[in-house]
């Protein structure tokens, strides 16, 4: 009843603080379900510069969870606005994930072409961050194009822009340490990872991005013949998984997390290929 009293823009903004609080408490389904909510008010509130944005987060929201499949309408909708409105900071929300989703469906020259957009951003002047994030999926895209060197290079960028971003730094530093372990600089991609590492457990965990983190200390340790410092580091990547699971309360969505977000899916694949149990029977094997 006390709605009634409030404007949709009003409603709209509770719905995004609530969603945003889902997401600290660590329930990214949570998150999804007030974020859709907040998208609804806002478009009744007839706010379209705010619906860009939010609809930009509703795909990151459905790209967290490994919804993957839902995040390109989204993103795609947010993005066409966002260019419409002259918004070129949303533009760059938009196309960040939006070149992961493509990479994920495998069409490698969109997910570039959207990389490559996001990262004129950091010419354009629109924020550090965003181009720190631009630069982070630009090195995953030269990374997975098998161009290691260019990818430790763009990585190193990242990390540069990222500084001030903590969390998103921790990430991008995992991402130049894969770059690193690609160019066979097992030392350095160790080193880096590590760095990574350290960075999340300072912060005490981060929302999205901590198990591709923890993974690339265990896969350098590996890559290094360190096996007993290998199992154990994806022991703890593991355990943090199974915590976050855990924290979903709806069992499709913690589903689509474990299986739908590819770090996520390679852990579990690699603890499996390690004869690793899960820490508990809620983590089903693969």
């Amino acid at each position: 009843a006390w709605r009634a009293s409030l404007s949709p823009g009003a409603v709209a903004m509770l719905h995004l603080l609530r969603a945003r609080r889902e997401l600290e408490s660590g329930d990214p389904s949570a998150y999804l379900a007030g974020l859709a909510a907040a998208l609804r008010a806002t478009e009744q509130a007839g706010d379209a510069r705010r619906a860009c944005a939010v609809r930009a987060e509703l795909g990151e929201g459905y790209l967290l969870l490994g919804a993957w499949t839902h995040a390109e309408p989204a993103l795609r909708q947010s993005l066409a606005a966002a260019d419409s409105l002259g918004l070129p900071g949303t533009a760059v929300r938009a196309l960040v994930p939006l070149s992961a989703v493509l990479a994920l469906a495998g069409d490698a020259d969109g997910a570039r072409r959207a990389a490559l957009r996001a990262v004129e951003v950091d010419e354009a002047g629109h924020g550090r961050r965003l181009a720190g994030l631009a630069h982070t999926q630009l090195a995953r895209i030269e990374l997975g194009a098998g161009h290691a060197e260019e990818a430790v290079q763009v990585a190193q960028r990242a990390s540069e822009l990222l500084a001030p971003a903590l969390p998103a730094r921790a990430v991008a530093l995992s991402v130049l340490s894969s770059a690193l372990l690609a160019a066979r600089d097992l030392d350095q991609a160790l080193r880096v990872a590590r760095q990574a590492v350290e960075l999340v457990d300072t912060l005490f965990g981060i929302d999205d991005g901590e198990t591709g983190v923890r993974l690339c200390e265990a896969v350098a340790l590996d890559a290094r013949g360190e096996n007993e410092g290998a199992r154990a580091a994806l022991g703890m990547t593991m355990a943090r998984l199974q915590e976050r699971a855990n924290r979903i309360r709806d069992a499709g969505w913690r589903n689509t997390y474990l299986r739908g977000v590819p770090d996520h899916a390679r852990t579990l694949a690699l603890a499996a290929a390690w004869g690793m149990s899960p820490p508990s029977s809620r983590v089903a094997p693969l």
